[in-house]
């Protein structure tokens, strides 16, 4: 996944796995991705979204995968978000 990213996401990008596969004790389950691009808007973060996913299904198969694009990570961001902000996992940069 990491060329995926390497290839598909600008330098100021974060990536955050979060939900069963970033917790140790879990095993097996979907991949839960969280792509913070600074700014990103509604329009782009869709299509980084399908981008990304389409991607990711090449380099690994077609697995059930949940992508994630925000703006932001603080205050601005939904509950959602700011919970996998602290405790998600970063894999990327």
């Amino acid at each position: 996944m990491r060329r995926v990213f390497d290839r598909t996401l600008p330098a100021a990008a974060q990536v955050l796995l979060f939900g069963s596969r970033a917790r140790a004790e879990a095993h097996g389950g979907d991949i839960d991705l969280l792509i913070h691009v600074p700014g990103i808007g509604a329009a782009d973060a869709r299509r980084l979204q399908d981008r990304l996913t389409l991607g990711i299904w090449e380099a690994i198969g077609e697995q059930k995968l949940d992508v994630v694009v925000t703006p932001a990570l603080d205050e601005t961001a939904s509950a959602f978000v700011r919970v996998v902000a602290d405790e998600g996992v970063a894999i990327w940069p």
